[in-house]
């Protein structure tokens, strides 16, 4: 018989010992002196013999044991195959058909060794996990699901069950570009805000607009800044985004012009006055998901597989929030605003995260409360704040509560001015005041994370070394001896000094 491959033979020859009642392994290979494979023998699993072990012992007496032998398969000889290459093919050179040993009848060969395999079922389904924050700003999953496709009646489905266990719709939906799920989310979360996923949206740029532009130039800082900032109205931010469209020639990019007639369900500036809870300005947390199912999430993993490992690591979830529970109950920040009484309430309210937001959004407020009023003849009264010295006006009918965040409440008043952002409480603690257009930047190739230049430490030999050889190059000046006037030693070890210290002690050791 002739074989074109190896495979081919071991194929064959592992069927035809199944069929017998035996099972087959791989036995010696031999090469020549190019080192070529020439020759391949298959042999019984029984064929050989076992060797008793030797291993050592913690006896003193005794250096070496013998180890107990297991009962064994082997029977020294048996069936094999041999196999030659000869003009790029495998012959047959020496086939032995005999046993020494009986076979293994028929409802017992799924117990030889080359049918001791697990069958993985590959499933071609879809992951789609249901993630959401808590009171401490961290990612939970709330469910997931494999779905079968990516249909808007699937996904339909999905967000039904969803409700039905959850009991209440979700105030905000934030999800990828997918026109399914869209589809899916306006007929079950009917008015409920759905908003599209920025990390997703941005992920995209290079490949859209090319990796050469946004690689060879500022084009993707220029566009992120625009993006990305809380601090635009949404006027300049169209305004912004034309002149870095103009700029960079891409008024032709359909992407682009598709993406921005979207700008509404993206774009922070479009939604400044929504509670979001960071889901569509942090990359953090779509990165941190993709690594958090990606541990469990693998395309060779069974379906058993998958769900034993997608359980341990949900079952972290409860521990991770009941830590942050603990740390919020038992730990007290300190207290740095002048309104002790009203920062000590809100420790007790809030969670020690959202504490940390509201502490500083407290300090930053501290100077706008009211400095002078003003009666109005309409009924109200003009206030007047040190942020931007734009009134607010507030009826004199009920008691007057000034609250923030929730510690402060507002009865009947009306806005005159729009509220300032994070960015403009914090420019007023620090000094820098209000927006500029051209803010500061990381410098582009900048990095802050790693662990400084990674150059090791050099030995006293290699400094020593270094240093000579900065000597011999031209025009370099040694240091001069201050005894002998000499270069390449210093004054405590100038050969003269130790002479005449040497002298100046054995006299004074003779006139002793």
């Amino acid at each position: 018989m002739v074989f074109s491959s190896l495979d081919d033979c071991y194929s064959m020859y592992v069927k035809y010992a199944k069929e017998c009642g035996f099972s087959v392994r791989k036995g010696t290979t031999k090469t020549n002196f190019k080192g070529v494979l020439h020759t391949k023998y298959y042999l019984c699993t029984r064929s050989g013999l076992y060797k008793d072990k030797k291993v050592d012992t913690l006896d003193p007496n005794q250096k070496e044991r013998v180890v107990r032998s297991n009962f064994s398969k082997r029977t020294d000889y048996g069936a094999l195959l041999c196999v030659l290459l000869e003009a790029g093919s495998w012959k047959v050179y020496k086939f032995v058909e005999e046993q020494n040993h009986e076979l293994v009848e028929r409802h017992d060969k799924h117990f030889l060794p080359t049918e001791r395999h697990l069958t993985q079922l590959l499933y071609s389904m879809v992951f789609v996990p249901l993630t959401g924050i808590d009171n401490h700003h961290c990612n939970v999953t709330f469910g997931a699901a494999l779905l079968a496709s990516e249909t808007a009646d699937t996904y339909i489905w999905l967000l039904r069950v969803f409700l039905k266990v959850v009991g209440s719709q979700p105030k905000v939906v934030v999800t990828d570009q997918d026109p399914a799920m869209k589809k899916a989310i306006s007929v079950v979360f009917v008015d409920r805000r759905h908003r599209l996923c920025m990390w997703h949206v941005m992920h995209k740029l290079s490949l859209k607009v090319g990796v050469r532009l946004c690689n060879s130039t500022n084009f993707k800082e220029r566009i992120c800044g625009v993006v990305w900032t809380d601090i635009l109205t949404p006027e300049e931010l169209e305004s912004e985004w034309e002149a870095v469209i103009a700029e960079f020639n891409l008024e032709d990019n359909d992407w682009l012009s598709d993406i921005f007639a979207l700008r509404e369900s993206w774009i922070p500036a479009y939604n400044r006055m929504e509670q979001m809870s960071g889901l569509m300005r942090t990359t953090s947390r779509s990165e941190s998901e993709n690594h958090f199912f990606c541990q469990v999430c693998n395309s060779k993993a069974t379906l058993v597989d998958f769900m034993t490992h997608y359980e341990t690591s949900i079952e972290a979830q409860p521990h991770t929030h009941l830590k942050n529970d603990h740390e919020s109950r038992y730990k007290k920040p300190k207290l740095k605003s002048s309104y002790k009484l009203l920062e000590g309430q809100a420790v007790d309210i809030y969670t020690k995260s959202i504490f940390c937001d509201t502490q500083a959004e407290l300090i930053g407020v501290v100077d706008c409360i009211n400095q002078r009023y003003e009666d109005q003849p309409d009924g109200f009264v003009k206030y007047y704040v040190n942020d931007f010295q734009q009134p607010y006006k507030h009826s004199m009918h009920g008691v007057i509560e000034i609250l923030f965040f929730g510690v402060f409440q507002v009865q009947d008043m009306q806005i005159v001015a729009p509220p300032a952002s994070s960015r403009d409480r914090f420019a007023e603690i620090a000094g820098q005041y209000k927006y500029d257009k051209n803010p500061i930047r990381v410098p582009v190739g900048y990095k802050s994370k790693g662990s400084g230049s990674r150059k090791r430490l050099e030995s006293k030999q290699e400094i020593a070394i270094d240093k000579q050889k900065s000597k011999s190059k031209p025009g370099a000046k040694e240091r001069e001896c201050q005894n002998c006037k000499g270069y390449g030693h210093y004054a405590s070890t100038c050969k003269h000094a130790v002479i005449k210290r040497r002298s100046t002690r054995s006299s004074r050791a003779s006139e002793e």
